[in-house]
């Protein structure tokens, strides 16, 4: 399971590093800037790109990978 520290160390890393969150459901959510997302102890909060939240429980994350820049940037 993905812990909220890794996923807060993910969000404040400097210079940031676009990363790709896969769920157990199979879906996956880029997050593409530091401000889209915000890790509480038991949910990841994911802004959308239609102004919405998606509230991911931690234990529905299967891990973690980092996005191509000039994909993220697409």
């Amino acid at each position: 399971m993905v812990t909220r520290e890794q996923l807060r160390e993910l969000l404040g890393h400097r210079p940031f590093q676009p990363f790709a969150v896969k769920l157990t459901n199979g879906d996956v959510v880029e997050i593409v800037r530091t401000a889209q997302a915000i890790a509480t102890p038991q949910l990841f909060i994911v802004g959308t790109s239609n102004n919405r939240f998606r509230w991911i429980q931690l234990d529905r994350i299967d891990g973690i990978e980092p996005l191509d820049a000039k994909r993220a940037a697409s």
